[in-house]
């Protein structure tokens, strides 16, 4: 797949390519009850230029991490930051399409996808990524979701958009109709969108 240059232009030198931030992340992570400092499997699912990945990185200081994504400009940028910071012997980079992933079954201890679910769909990504996650292991993920009762502007766009755009609650019943133990959620703050 061919990715225009201006795709990576839009997201030059931003340290994340959504909405989030270190503490967003952080308190995400903080919902795992495993031991920090066991030695897990971690898989971050659209990493982007890595902002979370180095968090589980420095989180889980005796885990291994494969960090994914597609574009390979992005994962150049994080490939640079892992050396900057020494952790090429546990954090790898892997260009690869979240759509089909090419890891064994129950593979992963924590699967954590942060702000990109919703490229393939979040039922999909609930159903598919399933498959990699261990017994009793955690999937981290956020979704777009309805915090308050749309405009019918907003409802035009985002369901031209992203169709799969609902309730916290009916995003919850996903979950569990998926067959996951739901833990929590929270909403981004504000902040994490400027």
């Amino acid at each position: 797949m061919d990715i225009p240059l201006y795709f990576y232009a839009a997201f030059k030198d931003m340290d994340r390519l959504a909405p989030g931030s270190d503490k967003s992340t952080l308190k995400a992570i903080g919902y795992i009850d495993f031991n920090k400092d066991s030695q897990l499997t971690i898989l971050d699912i659209g990493c982007g230029v890595g902002a979370s990945t180095l968090l589980l990185a420095d989180y889980f200081k005796n885990s291994t991490i494969e960090a994914i994504d597609l574009f390979p400009h992005y994962l150049k940028v994080l490939d640079e930051k892992i050396a900057d910071n020494d952790l090429d012997n546990r954090v790898y980079t892997c260009q690869m399409d979240m759509n089909d992933l090419d890891y064994p079954n129950c593979e992963f201890d924590i699967v954590f996808s942060e702000a990109s679910a919703y490229i393939m769909g979040f039922a999909k990504a609930l159903k598919s990524w399933k498959r990699v996650l261990k017994q009793n292991g955690y999937l981290v993920v956020s979704e777009l979701s309805w915090i308050q009762k749309p405009s019918k502007e907003s409802k035009k766009f985002w369901k031209t958009h992203y169709s799969e755009i609902d309730t916290i609650e009916n995003k919850i019943a996903l979950i569990k109709d998926e067959g996951y133990e739901f833990i929590d959620y929270f909403i981004l703050p504000k902040s994490d969108f400027e």
